[in-house]
């Protein structure tokens, strides 16, 4: 949705560019209609100023840690809804969530940081409201994740969600995603961010989770597929168009079939029954999702901003070297302390209070880290300081004891970083060049960054 930046409203002609651009029919209402179709207060906040506005908002009054009345919530976005802000409750919000959804006092909904998801992309929900698995795989209930959260961790990770940080995951090392993003760029004379990044990542994460070798054509329909399911996800349900939908579902569809088979051809976990169609169905519905939005949009936005921070503020500093691995690493932290791809962690107590542990939020209180923390600082602390106040990945979400899958950080924490980190290292910042007609430009709130093109530089020949 576009905001009319002159009344702060939405205007009869912005209203009508959102039908015009993602369908001109409606679709009707459902009679089990997501909650956030029944909390106006919801709309209001994201209409009026957007996860963009009250973050700025956030970040204008704001003092150490804290909101411009002393407080360490905001009542935001909609109604019964508190959004925590310091790092240290935000730290400790997010350690409690593990042991609190064991005990069945929280749940976490079909929800996406600040956002609270259509369920037009999914269907199957009608028939599954109780099933535990219903709407995006954060939501999925712990009875699904018991079977299906430790294969996500042998897959993505090394087989144990203990928040370390590796260079080597049981299906992959940082030497082969190096390989891959070599052969990746190989031949390239233009990138275009985000967009040829998250191609890259389709492919690498299909090919380690599945053994899936995507041709071009493959990765074109995914990433179509991916750019139209997060509209559809994030829009209000009126305004998305049957045609638009229908399209859509049917592209969801056919690639969770290619994922059953790959599943069950190429596979082998001696816990999990591939011969049960219900468990092979949930494991394509956690993997897909994971593709889409989890992996699928974080590690290319962070690409985005570690390469758009390079060009606008790092490029002529003569102390920062972009072809240095520990300044790489650096630079990689910061950018997902001051940009980061997931802004926050949502739960839902039993009597429908939605807390939001504001991630974005946390990593700009100055009690964690430091002053200025609105501003690139690559040497605001050592690699090992920033692993260790991490709250990007919810780190301090780890499992209770002799039960791996109620843990809630994220299991490719160490594969997510290893790629941003191997693919800026491979492809050498300083032998591109922006375009100028497309020049890096930094966007409001948790919109970071322009789209934005870099063109491979002419080598140089001496005589």
């Amino acid at each position: 949705p576009h905001r009319n930046e002159r009344n702060n409203d939405y205007s009869n002609k912005s209203k009508s560019k959102v039908f015009k651009r993602i369908g001109r029919k409606p679709t009707k209402d459902n009679s089990d209609a997501d909650f956030n179709e029944k909390d106006p207060k919801y709309w209001k906040d994201i209409l009026d100023k957007g996860t963009n506005g009250f973050i700025e908002h956030f970040k204008k009054n704001m003092v150490d840690g804290k909101l411009w009345d002393g407080g360490t919530y905001a009542d935001v976005p909609g109604k019964n809804t508190f959004s925590y802000v310091e790092y240290n409750v935000v730290r400790d919000l997010v350690s409690s969530y593990p042991a609190l959804e064991d005990a069945g006092e929280i749940t976490h909904e079909n929800e996406l940081a600040y956002l609270r998801l259509s369920r037009l992309f999914y269907p199957e929900c009608k028939s599954r409201k109780d099933s535990g698995y219903c709407g995006i795989g954060l939501g999925f209930r712990d009875s699904v994740r018991k079977s299906l959260r430790p294969i996500m961790d042998d897959i993505y990770g090394s087989g144990t969600p203990d928040g370390l940080m590796v260079n080597t995951g049981n299906t992959w090392t940082k030497a082969s995603i190096m390989d891959h993003a070599r052969n990746f760029l190989s031949g390239k004379k233009k990138i275009k961010l985000q967009y040829d990044i998250k191609i890259w990542v389709a492919k690498f994460l299909h090919k380690i989770s599945l053994d899936m070798d995507l041709s071009d054509r493959e990765l074109e329909d995914f990433i179509g597929m991916q750019t139209k399911a997060v509209v559809i996800v994030g829009a209000p349900e009126k305004t998305i168009s049957r045609v638009f939908l229908r399209k859509t579902l049917r592209q969801k569809s056919q690639w969770l079939r290619k994922y059953e088979r790959a599943i069950r051809e190429k596979m082998d976990y001696g816990r999990f029954n591939k011969e049960d169609n219900e468990e092979v169905m949930k494991l394509s519905w956690f993997l897909l999702d994971a593709h889409l939005f989890a992996g699928g949009l974080s590690v290319p936005s962070i690409v985005h901003s570690v390469a758009a921070s390079y060009y606008t503020q790092l490029k002529n500093d003569a102390s920062f070297d972009i072809t240095k691995k520990s300044d790489i690493s650096s630079l990689v932290m910061e950018c997902t302390r001051l940009y980061p791809p997931v802004t926050g962690f949502p739960s839902v107590d039993k009597s429908n209070h939605r807390t939001i542990a504001s991630l974005v939020m946390a990593g700009l209180d100055s009690n964690a880290f430091g002053q200025n923390t609105t501003s690139l600082n690559i040497n605001r602390m050592s690699i090992g300081e920033f692993h260790e106040k991490s709250v990007f990945w919810a780190d301090t979400a780890l499992p209770l004891q002799k039960k791996p899958w109620t843990a809630r950080l994220c299991p490719a924490k160490s594969l997510s970083f290893n790629m941003i980190s191997a693919f800026i290292e491979v492809m050498d910042l300083t032998t591109w060049k922006e375009n100028k007609r497309k020049p890096v430009k930094e966007g409001p709130g948790t919109v970071f960054w322009s789209t934005f093109e870099l063109r491979r530089k002419k080598r140089q020949f001496k005589l």
